[in-house]
Formats: C-alpha cells, sequence, structure tokens
C-alpha cells in the first residue's frame, strides 16, 4: 500500500529548539530586572506569582484609507494602530502592605503606619510602575515581560480557604504615555539558554 502524503508529513514535530523555549512554572513579579547580570532577589522580588500568568498584548487597527474614494479598502499600506491593550493577569499569595498597595492600584501606605494601606479615589502619575514578569524556560532560559505604566484595572480580590493559604488576583494594565508616545506598553525577551560548551 502506497504512504499518503498525510503519513509523510508529520504535523508534530518539536524542534529541540522549540522545546527549549516552552515558558514552564509561576515566574516572579520584579521591580527591575538587569538582562546583563539577571538576578531575582530580595531586593527587586514585588511578589511571587502562582497557578501562572495570563500575558495578554494586542493592537486595535483602523483602515485610513476606508473614507478616500476609489481608495482600496484594507490594505496593510491603510492600515494604522489606533491603540494597544497590554494585560498580566496572576495569582499571588502575598498580601504584604506593598502587594495590598499594587493590586488596589490608587493607594498610598501610610507614612506614620507601614502597615496602613489607604485607598485613594483618583489617580496620580506616581502610582503607574515600570515592572517585569520572569518566568522559566524548560531548557534553562527564561521568559520576561516588561510592561510600562502599569497600573491594576482589576481591583484587589483577595481569597482565603478553609484549609489552605490565602491568595489575591491581579490585573495589571500597560498605559501609554504622552511623554514618549511611540512607545508600546509591553516588551518581551526570549532568553533560550545556550547549550554546553557554547
Amino acid at each position: 500500500m502506497p504512504e499518503t502524503l498525510a503519513k509523510k508529513f508529520a504535523v508534530n514535530v518539536l524542534t529541540p529548539d522549540a522545546f527549549k523555549s516552552i515558558p514552564k512554572g509561576s515566574g516572579n513579579l520584579l521591580s527591575t530586572f538587569d538582562l546583563s547580570a539577571p538576578k531575582i532577589d530580595s531586593t527587586n522580588v514585588v511578589c511571587a506569582t502562582q497557578g501562572g500568568v495570563t500575558i495578554s498584548y494586542s493592537n486595535s487597527m483602523e483602515d485610513t484609507l476606508a473614507d478616500i474614494d476609489n481608495a482600496p479598502t484594507n490594505t496593510k499600506q491603510g492600515n494604522e494602530v489606533t491603540g494597544t491593550t497590554a494585560t498580566i493577569a496572576f495569582t499571588t499569595p502575598n498580601a504584604s502592605p506593598d502587594v495590598l498597595k499594587l493590586a488596589i492600584g490608587t493607594a498610598d501606605i501610610d507614612a506614620d503606619d507601614p502597615t496602613h494601606v489607604v485607598p485613594r479615589i483618583e489617580a496620580a502619575l506616581k502610582d503607574y510602575k515600570e515592572l517585569y514578569w520572569v518566568g522559566p524556560m524548560i531548557g534553562g532560559g527564561f521568559l520576561v515581560c516588561k510592561i510600562f505604566n502599569a497600573l491594576s484595572s482589576g481591583g484587589l480580590s483577595l481569597k482565603t480557604a478553609h484549609r489552605g493559604g490565602g491568595s489575591m488576583q491581579i490585573t495589571l494594565t500597560g498605559y501609554a504615555d504622552l511623554e514618549n508616545p511611540t512607545q508600546a506598553p509591553m516588551e518581551f525577551y526570549s532568553i533560550v539558554k545556550a547549550p554546553a560548551g557554547d
């Protein structure tokens, strides 16, 4: 019986390089991250994440030629990015004052009582943070998501369990900056570990 095209064509191929770049685990949210000397310790960890993260980035597109007579529509030349949506959603087991402040978004820590987190009903420019999510890859490297002007857009949602620890769900949204309008609110680094001996 002759071999069919379907049998000849392997559709489930996973190359060694592709295998190495598969993210795994939960990772950490960091305040700073230096790619030239990467480290994760008490100086830059904002909070741990558990159960994985959901990172989303998308563009809103508009056809700028749509209103011009006799112009073709839906062309790559006429497409223009009119906005972006960039979010990191995760669950953290941490409930320190700093993490509670991050989850609320518009809040301050009382200068006279560092255990007291005081929500505000209006945003301030100081509320927007540059943050990094860093998670491991199966091959030993790591994935980095850098979010600019991040602010909690999901509010504080704290849940405890009868038998087990509590956790908070946090959604951070990256916002554009009028002082740097061409900068997207999110960037990525996919660092695959080089084989031994390279």
